[in-house]
């Protein structure tokens, strides 16, 4: 039996559509956060107060042009190394909302006051949502270590196996090239 013809556009966009365009900063997120995992120690990021972590974390985030996929991995590592869970949530909002490329398209669309405005408003925002976060205090990420040990073997190869085989599957489609050239233009 096949899918129903309603189901066959909704799998094609979640298994190939969504898969081609998120694998490139996935990959780029991992790759930068593994480099940035042994290359820190812990506490590193703690020894700020939550109130300074936010602003300082959703203003890293605006100049770069971070896809929330790629943004994820950062951000848990960054927990891990003790950035707090509000700063974690301001940088995963800013970074994708208001990177270089979305405000040059606003600006071209709408005008540069009108890209300013939204920058703005989506920085305050996200430092607004980061305190907030941090005043409710609650609990954050457990650590990673723990939280990885206590996962099945068995599904942990499961998992690897269907992400790599749909990520083996978006490389032989695209190619290398093809996946490249989604971070270096990431709007088309």
């Amino acid at each position: 039996a096949t899918a129903p013809e309603g189901t066959r556009p909704g799998w094609r966009f979640g298994l190939i559509e969504r898969v081609d365009h998120t694998l490139p900063w996935v990959v780029a997120g991992l790759v930068v956060a593994a480099l940035m995992e042994p290359l820190t120690r812990a506490g590193v990021l703690g020894g700020l107060p939550a109130a300074v972590q936010v602003p300082i974390a959703v203003l890293f985030a605006v100049p770069f042009y971070v896809c929330a996929a790629g943004a994820t991995p950062l951000a848990a590592v960054a927990m891990h190394k003790g950035l707090g869970a509000g700063a974690a949530v301001g940088f995963l909002i800013a970074g994708p909302v208001v990177g270089g490329v979305v405000l040059r398209t606003i600006a071209d669309r709408h005008g540069r006051r009108a890209a300013w405005i939204f920058g703005a408003v989506i920085v305050v925002g996200a430092m607004a949502a980061g305190w907030v976060i941090d005043a409710l205090a609650l609990p954050a990420a457990p650590d990673l270590h723990d939280r990885a040990a206590a996962v099945d073997v068995a599904w942990r190869w499961v998992c690897l196996a269907g992400v790599g085989a749909l990520a083996g599957w978006s490389l032989w489609r695209q190619g290398a090239r093809g996946l490249v050239e989604q971070i270096v233009h990431p709007v088309r």
